[in-house]
């Protein structure tokens, strides 16, 4: 049995590491997932909670099986369109200055959908054929996701919008006993990474890099301290004027001035605004 006091160290335990906060959802299913772990270990819950206090890899590996991995590609079309309608503008910007990079952060990539569905999308604009240096790198702290985000095989469940269409599949995907492999064209330029996105050492070199940031979905799951210090670490790693996609629940301007809100195709994203701004 896990008792409300040690429950309660855990959460603190997990959100002071990821920045997750499990509190909102039903604390009975934490409580399991600790209780069960604790079992397999065949120690007791407190005994658990020294392990996982004492050792990063069993507190991570708690968090990665606590945190939602749920996700599909071509994931909430509105923002991606967005970002296709983007991508012209960006060409032109950096045509300009005689720049002929791109680069995309996927954070909190999960299994790779999010990564790869982006990479698709340059890829089919046509703007970036020839001559031109692109990058999306995927980064999570799920070891066991990043690793099979580089294998790029999938379930029918990480295809759902596309599995009412045949010719969509056949263009991405090779099927082979209900698994479909990403084909190889579509994995050119994406790279993967483990990594805490609440750790400043996650982003040692990626600095002013990124043109467009990903992370979608995941400030819901935190309190507000760690939204602050995570979208900080995100601005960072924009270049001037940089785009960032949150998730279409979570008003980031409501919790940092560090971006602006821009809507467009019936979306809501959010440019890098002037330094200057506290965190």
């Amino acid at each position: 049995m896990i008792t409300g006091q040690i429950l309660e160290k855990f959460l603190r335990l997990i959100e002071g590491h990821s920045g997750l906060s499990f509190r909102h959802e039903k604390l009975f299913s934490v409580s399991a997932r600790i209780k069960e772990e604790a079992e397999r270990l065949s120690v007791s819950p407190e005994d658990y909670y020294r392990m996982a206090l004492g050792q990063k890899d069993v507190l991570e590996k708690l968090i990665c099986m606590l945190a939602n991995q749920e996700t599909y590609f071509f994931r909430e079309r509105p923002q991606l369109s967005a970002f296709g309608e983007l991508l012209r503008r960006v060409k032109a910007g950096k045509q300009k200055k005689g720049e002929h990079s791109l680069r995309v952060l996927s954070a909190g990539c999960a299994r790779g959908e999010e990564a790869y569905t982006l990479n698709i999308i340059i890829m089919e604009s046509g703007h970036f054929l020839w001559g031109w240096d692109i990058n999306v790198l995927g980064v999570d702290i799920n070891r066991d996701s990043v690793d099979r985000a580089k294998k790029a095989v999938y379930t029918g469940n990480s295809l759902r919008p596309s599995k009412k269409n045949a010719e969509d599949i056949s263009r991405y995907f090779d099927e082979d006993n209900n698994l479909y492999a990403l084909k190889a064209p579509w994995r050119r330029n994406v790279s993967f990474m483990a990594g805490n996105l609440l750790e400043e050492k996650t982003y040692s070199g990626l600095g002013g890099a990124f043109d467009f940031v990903f992370c979608r979905n995941l400030f819901i799951y935190m309190p507000d301290e760690a939204i602050r210090k995570v979208s900080g670490y995100l601005y960072d790693c924009l270049t001037p004027g940089g785009y960032l996609f949150a998730g279409t629940s979570e008003p980031l301007n409501e919790k940092t001035q560090l971006f602006s809100p821009v809507r467009c195709c019936d979306s809501v994203f959010y440019i890098k605004a002037r330094s200057g701004f506290k965190r």
